[in-house]
């Protein structure tokens, strides 16, 4: 029997932004933005790539395999590239000269998760990681001072650990744990849908105490929580992706709210049977009004207003995966594995333009983008 998301659907509510002011926003994209992502290059060729707001290429760096996400250090000297889970590599880069500074393995007996971040001072580190002999997730600490020796670990407090992100308060890192437990020498396959227990923790980062966990019903058990996006208010949105049957109708997306309640978004059933069940990013843009989640399985961006939960509309673009926030409030940057790259405006009526560069154009972009604002 499909799940009722109508018992708790927020509503399209799209005429309540009529009212909403023009975002502003550059005449034309500033160069002193750089956008960073994994991408591949024919059969079996993967790299880092980044670019400015113009769709110059500034970097090029090849991988040994696909990556999935990428972290900037705050300096912007150095950037690292996740291997796409259950690898075991990452890879630090020097974003100057666009060459390889080290390679990095994950922890003895763990795989990495996809995904890391960068303290506010670039001293530290912070990679999520699988350990399927424990079924329990971590974080492991490395001092970037040290050529990122791993200086401690601490749970995740949850199993299958994926994004994870700094909290508004700048001590607690989020972690969206996807409650799905895979064995790496098999590849991705869950083995554990019946009992998955999906959560988004908050843990100090200073001792790696949980400070707060975020549960789904029980009848919801099946969305594992995969990432994440800080928005207005402080507030936490998380995309997820749904390991039970097609034709259940369930939420994709929520935000928590500062008092730790969670709301569960909706969307008009066009868009939901769209998506697939399958969310592959999520952001907020400059301003943190508008949250976005891309459904590539769907070929489409959804977007909603943050502070009401109000569902906004759709913007189409084929396998568009990758989101990032701009330096303009209400604009956002979409990527896809088709080699499209554009820049899209969130109040409605929706609409967004291309960056027209044949080098942006010559690739598969990977699952995500990282900004950082010279």
């Amino acid at each position: 029997m499909a799940i009722d998301r109508r018992t708790f659907l927020l509503g399209s509510g799209a005429a309540l932004l009529a009212a909403a002011s023009r975002p502003a926003r550059a005449a034309t994209p500033p160069i002193e933005e750089t956008f960073f992502s994994g991408r591949a290059e024919g059969a079996n060729r993967f790299q880092v790539a980044a670019f400015d707001g113009a769709g110059n290429m500034l970097l090029e760096c090849a991988l040994p395999a696909r990556c999935h996400a990428v972290a900037v250090r705050p300096d912007g000297t150095e950037c690292v590239a996740v291997a796409r889970r259950p690898g075991t590599f990452a890879v630090v880069i020097d974003v100057a000269n666009g060459t390889v500074r080290q390679q990095m393995t994950s922890t003895r007996g763990r795989t990495f998760a996809g995904h890391a971040i960068f303290s506010a001072d670039g001293r530290w580190l912070f990679l999520t990681e699988d350990d399927s002999e424990l079924g329990e997730g971590f974080v492991s600490v490395r001092d970037v001072q040290d050529a990122y020796r791993i200086a401690r670990s601490f749970r995740t407090h949850g199993v299958g650990p994926h994004e994870l992100l700094w909290a508004a308060d700048g001590r607690t890192i989020a972690v969206a744990n996807g409650g799905i437990l895979i064995n790496p020498d098999s590849g991705r396959a869950p083995l554990n849908i019946d009992t998955m227990q999906p959560s988004l923790a908050l843990i100090d980062a200073s001792d790696g105490s949980l400070q707060h966990a975020v549960h789904l019903s029980a009848d919801l058990h099946q969305l594992s929580i995969r990432h994440l996006a800080v928005i207005s208010g402080g507030r936490l949105a998380f995309g997820m992706q749904y390991q039970g049957p097609l034709v259940d109708d369930v939420p994709l997306a929520g935000i928590v709210d500062p008092d730790g309640s969670v709301r569960l978004l909706g969307m008009p059933d066009e868009f939901q049977s769209r998506t697939q069940q399958y969310i592959g990013s999520v952001t907020a843009d400059a301003s943190g009004r508008w949250l976005a989640a891309s459904a590539p399985r769907g070929g489409i961006v959804l977007v909603w207003e943050a502070e009401t939960g109000a569902f906004v509309g759709g913007i189409d673009i084929a396998d568009g995966c990758g989101l990032s926030r701009t330096s303009s409030d209400g604009e956002l940057l979409l990527t896809s594995g088709a080699g499209v790259v554009e820049r899209a405006i969130c109040e409605a009526p929706l609409r967004s333009r291309r960056i027209e560069s044949a080098a942006l154009a010559d690739g598969q972009w990977d699952n995500h983008v990282a900004f950082r604002q010279a």
